[in-house]
């Protein structure tokens, strides 16, 4: 209850007009309490490490919980990234507000030498997606679109018999509020 009691107050604080939304996440998992986070799911885990919030806290802490990623060359780099820690669960899918099949955006041949963030900008968001890849030179005639199978969260949840999250996390350029706005959180 405790716990229950301290989330609804960085809640009632965020959406504040004193807030500062540039909150670093150690400080709200200091107000929360890390330890009180026990399963997460993540949207959009890209390799799990690059830019990734949670990284630290999901080895530290020994979380269990659900890593989504919907492009291929990232969710093997995301299982690679992972390798021997246990409690985790990865799908090879992207969430979406209804079940089906849609168009994902990306940048095609993408070398180690090029800037890390080519491979971060993939989306179900052209109009995002498009914008993201204008501060690189040609990028536009790199595009690729491929159709990627979506399945909503509760399927996710369903699936894989995860019943309670106690931190879920969107990173998914631009599509982040058609997941958000699908969830019952009542639930």
């Amino acid at each position: 209850m405790l716990f229950l009691k301290k989330l609804k107050e960085v809640i009632k604080y965020l959406f504040s007009k004193d807030a500062i939304l540039d909150i670093p996440l150690d400080k709200i998992f200091k107000i929360v309490g890390e330890s009180n986070i026990k399963t997460f799911v993540q949207i959009g885990s890209n390799d799990g490490v690059k830019n990734d919030p949670l990284h630290s806290y999901i080895s530290k802490n020994s979380w269990k919980g659900i890593l989504v990623e919907p492009d291929k060359a990232n969710f093997v780099k995301l299982l690679n990234n992972y390798k021997g820690v246990n409690g985790l669960i990865f799908e090879n899918v992207g969430i979406g507000p209804e079940r089906g099949e849609m168009l994902f955006y990306k940048l095609k041949d993408i070398t180690v030498i090029e800037p890390g963030w080519y491979d971060q900008v993939g989306s179900f968001d052209k109009g995002t997606f498009i914008k993201n890849i204008e501060h690189g030179k040609d990028l536009d005639k790199r595009i690729i679109a491929e159709s990627l199978q979506l399945i909503t969260f509760y399927d996710l949840l369903q699936k894989n018999n995860f019943g309670k999250v106690d931190l879920l996390h969107t990173d998914t350029e631009g599509f982040d509020f058609k997941i958000l706005r699908s969830i019952d959180f009542s639930k």
